[in-house]
């Protein structure tokens, strides 16, 4: 309702007996706008969606005329969002006789940072449910519902679709101690914001199906701010990550991107194609700093792509996916110097130094399995080339990878270089070179800053017909490779 508080009267006279949508947006209400608050509320009986803004308050009177107009029934409410509330004398403002136990329509219920009663009114129609709470909530925080109330609220929602946790029960393990588990049979969607120790008591007592699209942030992981704090939440990290995994399909796509300074993940159930994974919402999404300790549990054994959008230090991490038997797509965007050498130093492993021919501290003597083992589209976007102890660059050290590899029968099929600063190294052309004779077909898209509307695009490709030997030395003649515009 964009009214002014002034005009609220008049429209509710002429508007007669059309349902209202009333969207309260502005938490600082003026004397004039709680009047006008107070004159819609009134007609309850004809509102379709309610928004109601933050309404703290010390004043019984605003409290008790609320909980009195909130508390009458709803016959046509199909939306309710209520944020913070409550008031400073502990006086609820959510009444245990919410609509009056009367809402047949209401299909979308918002709790932000309110006082629920005890005896909260259990609306079976509803599809959707969020319940936000500030993670700076203290535990046993008067305003957060119990365990045990929040399964039993969500066990009486057989048609819930959509469900978003946050922060939403005080956290004491005192109050776990029961057998009860919500049962979510329709279950589309799933999002939870918890501390990470708070996470394995409130999945373990929901049910829900493996086709559910999973959304978790898992907070508070590097608690202590030390590595032996972090080994001693491992096993709940553990515990967690079975949970997550025991309800999900096997994951075909996997992309890591930085989010608000975190990495988060995100998995699908496709596999999406090279250069992007699939529209559709993820079936998983959370933040990295807990999966790094749950990979091993998480249904990765069907991976094919891999999309890096942020900057993937640890080896660890490139290790683990060398090692998935399918992963074929691998696309890094932006990657900086680290994670071009973690990525490298993975793609390197097995290889021996006399195969290598480049100077790295990670030394091989004698060939060992090859990680990526059915590895064969490499997109590379932003690669900056940067200089390795100041004798080469990661692209040279890309191209020794790939023709060890391609020694060992594991040549890549297609390499693409996307928005090149090729004035970041002149010797990246030359580099680029030596690398076409043993990819099938190589790509790469120079950045031009003199033209935005059309960057040079300059294609290579080597025919399949090249020989082995030809390949191996590097040799790269108007018969066994080609340059083409365009992509």
């Amino acid at each position: 309702m964009a009214l002014p508080g002034s005009w609220v009267s008049e429209f509710l006279v002429r508007s007669r007996t059309v349902p209202l949508d009333v969207h309260c947006q502005n938490a600082s209400l003026t004397v004039s706008d709680r009047k006008a608050l107070r004159q819609t509320l009134s007609e309850l009986q004809r509102i379709r969606n309610l928004s109601l803004p933050p309404l703290f308050s010390n004043s019984l009177d605003e409290s008790s005329f609320i909980n009195s107009i909130l508390s009458q029934p709803a016959p046509l409410l199909e939306e309710f969002v209520a944020r913070e509330m409550y008031n400073a004398s502990d006086n609820l403002l959510i009444s245990g006789n919410l609509f009056g136990s009367c809402a047949p329509k209401l299909r979308k219920l918002e709790l932000q940072d309110c006082k629920i009663p005890v005896k909260f009114p259990m609306f079976a129609s509803l599809t959707t449910f969020k319940l936000k709470y500030p993670l700076s909530a203290h535990d046993l925080d008067s305003r957060l519902p119990s365990l045990e109330f929040l399964v039993r609220t969500l066990d009486s929602l057989p048609l819930l679709q959509n469900l978003v946790l946050r922060n939403a029960y005080y956290h004491s393990l005192t109050t776990h101690d029961f057998d009860l588990v919500a049962r979510l049979p329709n279950l589309r969607d799933l999002e939870v914001d918890d501390h990470f120790d708070w996470y394995e008591p409130l999945l373990v007592r929901l049910n829900y199906p493996a086709t559910t699209r999973q959304k978790f942030a898992i907070l508070d992981v590097h608690r202590g701010g030390n590595e032996e704090a972090l080994r001693g939440i491992l096993p709940i990290l553990t515990r967690v990550g079975r949970l997550i995994a025991k309800r999900m399909p096997p994951g075909r796509c996997l992309e890591l991107r930085e989010v608000s300074m975190t990495t988060h993940v995100a998995v699908w159930e496709r596999a999406g194609i090279v250069s992007h994974p699939p529209l559709e919402p993820p079936n998983r999404n959370g933040n990295l700093l807990a999966l790094c300790a749950i990979w091993s549990a998480l249904p990765l054994t069907r991976l094919e792509s891999l999309h890096v959008l942020d900057q993937i230090a640890e080896r660890t991490v490139w290790m683990y996916f060398g090692k998935q038997k399918l992963l074929k797509n691998i696309r890094i965007v932006q990657p900086e110097f680290i994670t071009e050498v973690c990525f490298l130093e993975a793609l390197r492993r097995g290889i021996p130094d006399k195969d290598f021919g480049l100077l790295t501290h990670a030394m091989y003597d004698k060939p060992t399995r090859l990680l990526f083992q059915s590895f064969e589209n490499l997109i590379l976007d932003g690669w900056l080339s940067h200089k390795v102890a100041f004798t080469h660059s990661t692209t040279a050290w890309l191209g020794a990878c790939l023709r060890g590899r391609r020694k060992r029968r594991l040549a890549l099929r297609h390499l693409s270089f996307l928005d090149v600063d090729v004035a970041w190294d002149t010797y990246f052309e030359r580099e680029l070179d030596s690398i076409i004779p043993v990819v099938q077909r190589v790509q790469w898209v120079e950045d031009s800053p003199h033209n935005e509307d059309l960057a040079d695009h300059t294609g290579l490709t080597r025919e399949e017909g090249t020989t082995e030997s030809q390949e191996d030395d590097g040799s790269n003649d108007s018969d066994e490779g080609r340059r083409s515009l365009g992509l």
